[in-house]
C-alpha cells in the first residue's frame, strides 16, 4: 500500500514535468546551448580531416586526426567541450526545475488538500523526488539518443568503447542535475516561490562560484606558486631541482583534489571531460590538466578508475539537500 501510494505520487510528478511548459521550454534551450559545442566539434572533426589530407604537421590532441584515433575516439571527442556549458545550462535547468516543487502547492493552498488524502508525508516528498530525477533522466536519455542518431546519420561509426563513455558521460550529467535538490529544500523551506528562487540561486553560486575562489586563496596560501620553486642562481636556466617540482606538483595536486571536492560545477566538468578523453591525467582547478599521449588507451575502466572519488563527491551536494528537504518537509507546519 505504501508502495502504491509512493508509485502513484512519483508518477504524478513526472507526468506534471513532461506536460509542463516550463520544463519543455528549459529542455529546450539547455539543448540549443550544447548543439553549439557539439557541432563545433562535427566542424572540427572534418577541419582536421583537411588539414590531415594537407600534410599541415599539425598534431594538436584537441583535434581529432586520424593518425591518433587510437588515443582519442571520434565520438569521445565530438562531447569533449560539451560539460563545459552543460555546467552552467544543467545547474540552470536544476535550479529551475525544482524551486517551486513544494511553494506552488502552498501558495494554491492544495498541499493541505493533498495530505488530506491517505497519504503520508514521506511519500510526496519522496514522490517529488523521484518524479524529478526521473524527468530529467528522460531528458538527458533522449539528449544522447538524438546525438548518437546524428552521428550515424553523418556517417560516424562509434565502437562499444565510444558508447560506453558516452552513456557514461550521461550518467554523471545526471549525476550534477541531481542538484535540483537544493531548490527542492528551499522550495520547504521559503514561504513562497520567489524566494525560493532567489535562495537557490545563492546557494549555488556560493557552492560554484565562491568554493574555487577560495579554493584559489588555499592554494596560493599553502602551496606557493611554482616560480617559488624554481632556483635563480642556475647556471643554464631558472628550473626547480626535479625532487623539488615532484614535491610541489603533489602538494598542488593534494590540495587541489580536497578543494576539488567543494565544487560540484569542477568534480562535474574533471569527471565528465576525463570519462570522454581517458587520457587526462592530472586536472587542476582552473581546468587545465595535462594528457599522456603514450602507451595504452585506458578506456572507460580507466577513467572511472581515476573518477570515482569525483563521483562519490557528486552525490555529496544532492544527498545532503534532499536530507534537509525532507526533515523540514516531514517537520512543516501546514495550517
Amino acid at each position: 500500500m505504501v508502495a502504491e501510494a509512493l508509485l502513484n505520487t512519483t508518477r504524478k510528478e513526472f507526468v506534471d514535468h513532461l506536460t509542463s511548459r516550463k520544463f519543455l521550454l528549459l529542455m529546450t534551450l539547455v539543448v540549443a546551448v550544447c548543439a553549439v559545442p557539439f557541432c563545433q566539434g562535427i566542424a572540427d572533426y572534418y577541419d582536421s580531416i583537411d588539414a590531415y589530407a594537407e600534410d599541415s604537421g599539425n598534431q594538436d590532441p584537441f583535434l581529432i586526426f586520424p593518425d591518433v584515433f587510437s588515443k582519442m575516439a571520434p565520438v569521445n571527442g565530438l562531447y569533449y567541450n560539451i560539460p563545459l556549458y552543460f555546467s552552467i545550462a544543467g545547474a540552470i535547468l536544476a535550479i529551475t526545475f525544482g524551486f517551486d516543487l513544494v511553494t506552488k502547492e502552498k501558495e494554491t493552498r492544495s498541499l493541505k488538500t493533498l495530505l488530506s488524502h491517505p497519504v503520508y508525508r514521506d511519500e510526496i516528498i519522496n514522490g517529488k523526488a523521484l518524479g524529478g530525477i526521473i524527468a530529467l533522466a528522460v531528458f538527458v536519455g533522449a539528449m544522447l539518443l538524438v546525438s548518437l542518431s546524428v552521428l550515424f546519420i553523418l556517417g560516424f561509426s562509434p565502437g562499444f568503447e565510444e558508447i560506453a563513455a558516452v552513456m557514461a558521460f550521461g550518467i554523471v550529467s545526471l549525476l550534477y542535475l541531481a542538484l535540483y535538490s537544493i531548490a527542492l529544500a528551499m522550495s520547504v523551506l521559503s514561504k513562497n516561490s520567489g524566494k525560493a528562487l532567489i535562495y537557490s540561486l545563492i546557494v549555488f553560486f556560493a557552492i560554484s562560484s565562491l568554493v574555487p575562489m577560495a579554493g584559489d586563496i588555499v592554494l596560493d596560501t599553502f602551496v606557493g606558486d611554482r616560480f617559488d620553486i624554481w632556483d635563480a642562481d642556475a647556471s643554464d636556466s631558472l628550473l626547480a631541482s626535479p625532487e623539488a617540482l615532484h614535491e610541489w606538483e603533489m602538494r598542488y595536486e593534494s590540495v587541489d583534489s580536497m578543494i576539488f571536492f567543494f565544487s560540484p560545477e569542477r568534480n562535474y566538468e574533471k569527471t565528465a571531460q576525463i570519462l570522454l578523453y581517458p587520457r587526462i591525467t592530472m586536472y587542476q582547478l582552473d581546468g587545465t590538466f595535462n594528457v599522456d599521449l603514450e602507451g595504452e588507451e585506458p578506456g572507460i575502466t580507466g577513467a572511472l578508475g581515476k573518477v570515482w572519488q569525483n563521483i562519490l563527491a557528486l552525490l555529496v551536494y544532492p544527498l545532503v539537500f534532499f536530507s534537509i528537504a525532507y526533515i523540514a518537509f516531514m517537520r512543516m507546519d501546514i495550517r
